[in-house]
């Protein structure tokens, strides 16, 4: 077992953490630490008590008492219910993998509480977002909801690598590309695919957009990430519900993937862990997988009537770019952010 600065002085701990990486190693080290520390006991002398015990199931009862009583002391020291909850679920977990199963009464620590003053994204919103967004703003969004990253996964992503899985969906006509990747939070390998808007999308995106030297395939911090989503509602006229945050797509795509897919395969698309096993039979299973998210699009998809506009629309599009040709041209906007709308540069012209 390779040793690190972040390993414990408990061998016994050691050997458990080691079945974990990422995020969920650090979580689940914490949690355990936190726990021996309420309780005044290191884990060696606990485990030692547990094998001494004649009745195991008494044991297991006590020491559920004392996860009960830890969820508590986290509570009255100021934490959430459910971030309280989520200190026992590493102290479960490795009495589970290295003694027994403990025993706490149902309801002795409270259920995880939904998430409150949160919009929920309706399906109908978030197309009329789509079709009013801009080039920047519709490649954003259409891959945001295909992927349903974390926004940090999301702004990891390479430009290089999106482009060359873009560039071979439209040369061989591959309507749902996909690729594997790891989620930095529970470092699980996901299936991403990406919707036939998004590729559409992104190939314009690519077609005006120089590359940046970083090579980030959208240049913004988490904060900008989130304003451009208010951004987004705010220009199709949605009136939020609640607050309005970049992880509301991943809730709307998972909540759209299970109308029509079973939840393994919908945990395994958003790199929700799942054991070994199954990850490498799901893996290998790609035309299935495939299969299962196209039959989720259409609750999922944000183009509206297969993704045609009207003739009126396309003049009008016509119409709007000549003007910001002419625009252009005379030289009356210096500087002008090449993200912009045909509509937000024809704005800008006339508050002059």
């Amino acid at each position: 077992m390779r040793k690190t600065r972040f390993m414990t002085e408990s061998e016994i701990i050691n050997d458990w953490l080691s079945e974990y990486s990422g995020q969920t190693f650090y979580k689940h080290r914490e949690g355990l630490l936190k726990f021996l520390s309420f309780l005044g006991d290191d884990i060696e002398q606990v485990m030692k008590e547990y094998r001494e015990a004649e009745d195991k199931s008494t044991w297991a009862r006590q020491m559920g008492h004392e996860v009960v009583k830890f969820y508590h002391h986290m509570a009255n020291k100021g934490y959430s219910i459910n971030t309280a909850r989520t200190w026992t679920i590493p102290v479960r977990a490795f009495f589970s993998a290295r003694a027994t199963p403990l025993k706490v009464k149902r309801g002795a620590i409270p259920r995880a509480q939904i998430a409150k003053n949160e919009h929920k994204f309706l399906q109908q919103e978030l197309q009329e977002m789509f079709y009013y967004a801009n080039t920047f703003d519709k490649a954003l969004l259409s891959l945001g909801v295909s992927i349903g990253y974390s926004t940090k996964d999301f702004l990891n992503l390479e430009r290089s690598h999106i482009e060359a899985i873009v560039a071979q969906a439209i040369k061989n006509k591959i309507k749902f590309p996909y690729f594997d990747t790891h989620r930095a939070k529970t470092n699980v390998i996901c299936r991403t695919f990406i919707m036939p808007e998004a590729v559409k999308s992104l190939k314009k995106y690519f077609d005006i957009t120089p590359p940046n030297k970083d090579d980030k395939l959208f240049d913004l911090s988490p904060d900008s990430l989130n304003d451009h989503l208010k951004k987004i509602a705010k220009a199709a006229g949605i009136k939020p519900t609640g607050a309005i945050k970049w992880n509301l797509l991943r809730k709307f795509l998972f909540t759209g993937l299970l109308k029509a897919m079973d939840l393994l395969s919908a945990k395994l698309i958003l790199g929700k862990r799942i054991s070994s096993d199954l990850l490498t039979y799901f893996l290998t299973e790609q035309e299935t997988l495939k299969r299962r998210y196209m039959k989720s699009y259409p609750y999922i998809r944000l183009a509206r009537n297969g993704d045609r506009i009207s003739q009126a629309e396309e003049d009008l599009n016509m119409y709007r770019k000549l003007f910001r040709k002419m625009i252009i041209d005379s030289g009356l906007l210096q500087d002008i952010n090449e993200n912009l709308s045909d509509d937000d540069v024809l704005r800008l012209y006339l508050q002059k």
